[in-house]
């Protein structure tokens, strides 16, 4: 009983305090000072409440958020994926107070302090629209709670520094999510190459990447954050697939003409968020199955990029894959013949990786390349959602097709 009205207190007094920030005219400033209290409220509720009870609150706000009006919040995503992220490091590290704590600290308090110093403060601009004044406060919060918390002041440098990194390049408040999970890696992962050994290779290979002009500044940093974090958690064997896959897309275009020269941030996510959860889960549970189905995922984003590149340069026309009617070459939905073999050729390419489960992988990033044009002609095509999506929806069946398909071999 005593737990519960513990837990009803904090409860309603952030109720109130919603209702209080509610009636600020700056919603910006509103959003992120609720950002920080509730950050001190799931604290409470942590050493408050078992197990069970504080997921559950958990997936209730979820539900929740999800059917607030969008208009009430600046970033539905980012404050959807607030809950999400606490109930993910819930899962799995809840009886450790340790990685708990710190895997959300950075997301609790260095990302709205970084905000309103960057809104109201901030005068110099850098990449993915941040600012210099914003970016440094992350940085130095980030640094102080793992310095203070007892980390090495060159451990608390270099994860600052990726955590910052991944802030930094995170779109639409993608960083709710890509924060706190990676933070849960480095802390209660087992990390396959030190940080201060993957942090470098990923900044070199982004670096090679803007040069050659295959993507924007914004996402050459994402590369380089999200590479990070896939080193660390898996090695060079996760990382290579992912350079090729970017490599020979990117050579493809420019040979078969696309107009498609440089990928933007939301590609870079779009295309590498599944591989990057999946590094995550890998440095935690140190299962095989989950790197055949990054394999699957990388195999079915190869699969899609050359269906469309063979399809726009060789075939005569294409025809919608929901009903086969006639349409324009390059309309989302749209399939040919020719794009059916690079479909199946960029499955193959990817699946060379994978050893005995070749033909596993190929016929996964193949399947993954169907869904692509599904989604494409049933959403995409009709303004609902845009490519990316369809891209990372596609690469997340294809990973999980291996893994209802296939997976039984390996778990």
């Amino acid at each position: 009983m005593k737990v519960w009205a513990e837990a009803l207190i904090v409860i309603v007094a952030q109720g109130l305090i919603f209702l209080a920030l509610l009636s600020l005219k700056d919603r910006f400033l509103a959003q992120k000072l609720l950002h920080l209290t509730i950050g001190v409220s799931t604290l409470m509720l942590y050493n408050i409440l078992p197990f069970e009870l504080f997921l559950s609150l958990s997936l209730i706000a979820i539900a929740l958020l999800i059917l607030v009006p969008h208009r009430i919040f600046h970033k539905k995503f980012g404050v959807v994926a607030y809950p999400l992220s606490v109930s993910i490091v819930a899962f799995f590290f809840y009886d450790n107070s340790f990685v708990f704590t710190y895997s959300l600290y950075p997301m609790f308090f260095a990302d709205p302090l970084g905000a309103i110093v960057g809104r109201y403060f901030g005068k110099n601009r850098i990449s993915c629209g941040k600012t210099l004044e914003g970016t440094a406060v992350v940085y130095i919060v980030n640094f102080l709670i793992f310095h203070l918390g007892g980390f090495s002041l060159v451990d608390s440098a270099f994860i600052s520094f990726v955590l910052t990194l991944l802030e930094v390049s995170s779109p639409g408040g993608l960083d709710n999510f890509a924060v706190p999970l990676s933070a849960m890696a480095i802390l209660g992962g087992w990390g396959h190459m030190e940080l201060w050994v993957s942090l470098p290779i990923s900044l070199i290979v982004a670096l090679l990447i803007s040069m050659l002009g295959w993507l924007t500044i914004c996402g050459s940093l994402a590369v380089a954050s999200l590479g990070t974090i896939i080193l660390y958690s898996g090695g060079l064997m996760w990382v290579v697939p992912l350079v090729v896959f970017v490599a020979l897309a990117s050579l493809v275009g420019r040979i078969l003409g696309s107009e498609e020269k440089t990928r933007d941030v939301n590609q870079v996510f779009a295309n590498g968020g599944v591989s990057a959860f999946l590094a995550v889960l890998y440095a935690i549970m140190h299962l095989d199955i989950l790197f055949y189905m990054h394999l699957s995922a990388v195999a079915a984003m190869m699969a899609d990029t050359l269906a469309t590149e063979t399809g726009m340069r060789f075939s005569r026309g294409s025809y919608l894959i929901t009903n086969l009617k006639p349409v324009e070459k390059g309309v989302s939905g749209g399939v040919s013949g020719w794009g059916f073999f690079g479909a199946i050729l960029g499955a193959v390419v990817v699946s060379l990786f994978a050893g005995r489960y070749f033909l596993a992988v190929a016929f996964s990033g193949f399947a993954g390349s169907i869904v692509d044009s599904y989604l494409g002609a049933l959403f995409e095509r009709r303004g609902l959602w845009n490519n990316d999506i369809t891209n990372f929806l596609s690469a997340l069946f294809g990973s999980l097709f291996f893994l209802v398909v296939f997976g039984g071999a390996l778990l």
